[in-house]
């Protein structure tokens, strides 16, 4: 309802919708941090989902990727991980918008390296209020010939780019991407392939969410270390390993991806 009443103030009222934007990018920080503390103190006493500070998380083993279209796995939502998120997922219609709002915003960003339109914009948040996904939003993204275009720029990659995308591979994915077949590439084909590749083995952890958890708050922690001056918020520059693994606990399965999906891009953005 929210929504309509804004696509409706669009065209009767003037609605200011780059002020618009501003203002739910200001706001997004304090609202995840209000989100975290409420979990905090709704998690807290249960041991099941509690992460003490005290312990000890290791990188789990990587699931292998299967590819197969035979494979039923991939519909299975009755894993912890898709039913987390209570804390999100209950509150009000209009704080829901303004994180929607600022998400899609910084997803066209750290993307196309520009602002989306209005149009883009508007189009994307109605795929979320009809209960699109995240991933959905990006791959529309990353599938568009806006995208295409931008593979085709011959621009060569940036050493620290390809030594980057190398280790990344080699300890997060259990891949070894060979540097001379990266050097071919340009930024945004090398994005596309390292996210994707990120999206597949997410989604081979085990449903129960423990694996995933460690592997998120390790690789989290890793790049707030490696690349301080790129991250802004309290969640984003907090180095401890716990505290990632206690937020991967606690938000929607979508959010682990869309994450996951910015700070890769900011990354590789920054190295180019």
């Amino acid at each position: 309802i929210i929504f309509v009443i804004l696509l409706m103030s669009f065209n009767s009222y003037g609605f200011d919708f780059d002020s618009y934007l501003d203002r739910a990018k200001s706001i997004v920080n304090d609202l995840a941090t209000k989100v975290a503390e409420s979990t905090s103190s709704k998690t807290e006493g249960d041991a099941e989902v509690e992460t003490s500070k005290g312990k000890k998380i290791k990188m789990p083993k990587l699931p292998e990727v299967v590819k197969d279209a035979k494979n039923l796995d991939v519909y299975n939502k009755d894993g912890k991980i898709y039913k987390q998120g209570s804390v999100y997922n209950n509150l009000e219609p209009a704080h829901k918008i303004r994180y929607q709002t600022a998400f899609v915003q910084e997803l066209y960003l750290v993307i196309n390296g520009t602002e989306g339109d209005k149009d883009q914009i508007l189009s994307s948040l109605n795929t979320l209020e009809r209960g699109g996904s995240r991933e959905g939003v990006y791959r529309s993204i990353v599938l568009s010939n806006n995208y295409s275009e931008l593979e085709n720029f011959t621009i060569a990659p940036s050493e620290k780019l390809i030594e980057f995308s190398v280790y990344f591979g080699k300890k997060y994915l259990g891949k070894n991407y060979g540097k001379t077949l990266l050097a071919k590439l340009n930024l945004y084909s090398i994005k596309r392939v390292i996210v994707e590749n990120t999206l597949e083995l997410i989604e081979a952890f085990p449903v129960d969410g423990e694996d995933l958890y460690s592997w998120y708050s390790i690789l989290s922690s890793d790049l707030s270390q490696k690349f301080p001056k790129l991250w802004s918020g309290k969640t984003r520059t907090n180095p401890s390993v716990n505290y990632h693994y206690k937020w991967a606990q606690t938000v929607p399965f979508q959010h682990i991806k869309s994450e996951l999906i910015i700070k890769i891009h900011k990354v590789m953005n920054s190295l180019q």
